[in-house]
């Protein structure tokens, strides 16, 4: 824990400076870095020969394609999501947590923000699902299964390995569609086949929290660039020195700026990167790990952050684990600085920059643009984009469904003709504008359709395109 401590203490500084460093040209060459002895470092040319292919860097790289898929839905910048490991003593503090985050309502710290930020299933020492890791078994079924069903809960959060197993066998009988697909946690390859047939398709492993860096597919403009970031980059988590960036360059160059990662250790499955920051997850931790400055990084960076948070915990900000008083958060759930630091998220999502989404739903999408098959027919008149399938290197193939079709986004050079997307034979309803994030480019998309808070009244959720009041 010192360790990472003094780690993230000596590299913040730097690389919030460095990384809003207003980008150069995209020729622009990176600046001489100074190394330990003062003499200026070399960028290692093994390192950039295994890089050239600049997807490797784990960029989403839009100038480079004709046409290409949009990085986040029109017209986001960067895409945020909570990983909230369920720890809420009782229902009670989790209504109040999500009724002013995730709600509209009138709540004790001000009108709701509407955000769509989901929040993970608890399981009890029997594996029974539950609305809140402190609550009572079956006292809040009805509302569990009400946000289970309209997406709201689209995570699990099991830290009791020997329940897993009843975990798993009290989901199968939910419907398939509504099924968590996240897992946060480690696990063994038997758990993940159990949890992979009960739904789950992305897996938060624990060894994948980083410290340091916020975010992932950020955009560093260049080979060069990146390799540098490599070089500076805390490969000690991974067990690789940053040296090592010859056979498998891209593999490592994946643990860096990749949020999920293909596998094999174990059987073939998706693992997921979370940031958490030096400090205990906790409550009080949350405003220091979206400080303002990471968020900048991350809209001007073009990236995607899933946090991992647990708000149903409190603990001294910055003690070290056998000072930090940690406990069961208590009410009011949310204290000055997290209700600012949701605000601060609110006001870039309202602004179209910052694209807030259940942690779910932000690894489908990351995971559908990486997959997706299409192919291109050109005329002077027309370019027809026929959507193939999703092709996955972990799940298999598969075809294109309506819900592949929420929030797709497509872009073009401004002076390209007519475009046409298909499915099959069947021209999609698409808007094309002039794309905010690429100049010189326009934006084909459909818009993206985001979850509303239920009522705790019960009555049935609306739908919105409005990432907030």
């Amino acid at each position: 824990m010192i360790r990472r401590l003094l780690h993230w203490v000596k590299t913040r500084t730097r690389r919030v400076a460095a990384t809003l460093r207003r980008p150069g040209p995209w020729r622009h060459e990176p600046e001489a870095r100074e190394g330990a002895a003062g003499a200026p470092r070399a960028v290692d040319r093994a390192a950039l020969a295994d890089l050239l292919r600049i997807e490797a860097t784990g960029r989403w790289n839009v100038p480079s394609r004709e046409v290409g898929v949009r990085p986040f839905p029109f017209p986001f910048v960067a895409g945020f999501a909570l990983a909230n490991e369920n720890t809420y003593a009782s229902a009670a503090l989790f209504e109040e947590a999500h009724g002013y985050v995730s709600g509209r309502g009138v709540t004790s710290y001000g009108d709701g923000l509407g955000l769509e930020v989901g929040d993970s299933v608890a399981a009890g020492p029997d594996g029974a699902p539950r609305l809140a890791a402190g609550g009572v078994v079956g006292a809040d079924a009805a509302r569990l299964e009400q946000l289970v069903e309209t997406g709201w809960l689209d995570c699990l959060f099991c830290p009791d390995a020997a329940a897993r197993p009843a975990l798993a066998r009290a989901l199968a009988p939910w419907p398939t569609a509504s099924r968590p697909s996240v897992f946060l946690g480690s696990t063994s390859p038997a758990e993940r086949a159990a949890l992979a047939e009960a739904g789950a398709r992305f897996f938060g492993d624990d060894g994948l929290i980083e410290i340091d860096k916020f975010g992932d597919h950020l955009d560093y403009r260049t080979i060069e660039r990146f390799a540098l970031a490599a070089r500076e980059y805390d490969w000690s988590r991974w067990g690789r020195p940053p040296c090592v960036l010859g056979a498998g360059a891209e593999i490592l160059a994946g643990f860096m700026n990749r949020t999920l990662q293909a596998r094999n250790g174990g059987g073939p499955h998706w693992a997921f990167k979370r940031y958490g920051g030096p400090w205990r997850a906790s409550m009080p931790t949350f405003a220091g790990q979206v400080a303002s400055v990471l968020l900048d990084q991350l809209i001007s960076r073009g990236g995607a952050v899933i946090v991992r948070q647990q708000l149903g915990r409190w603990s001294l900000v910055g003690a070290a684990p056998d000072r930090d008083e940690a406990r069961p958060n208590g009410s009011p759930a949310l204290d000055r600085h997290a209700v600012a630091a949701w605000r601060d998220i609110a006001e870039r999502a309202a602004a179209g920059k910052l694209w807030v989404v259940t942690a779910g739903r932000l690894l489908d999408h990351l995971w559908r643009r990486q997959t997706l098959r299409f192919t291109v027919d050109k005329s002077h008149e027309r370019w027809v984009v026929r959507l193939g399938a999703l092709s996955c290197p972990i799940l298999g193939d598969r075809a294109i469904g309506s819900g592949d079709l929420n929030g797709l986004g497509f872009t073009v050079p401004q002076a390209a003709p007519e475009v046409v997307i298909t499915v099959g034979d069947a021209p999609l309803a698409m808007r094309r504008e002039a794309d905010p994030v690429h100049p010189g480019r326009d934006a084909v998309h459909r818009p993206w359709t985001f979850l509303e808070w239920p009522e705790l009244d019960g009555r049935p959720p609306a739908e919105t395109n409005d990432p907030a009041p």
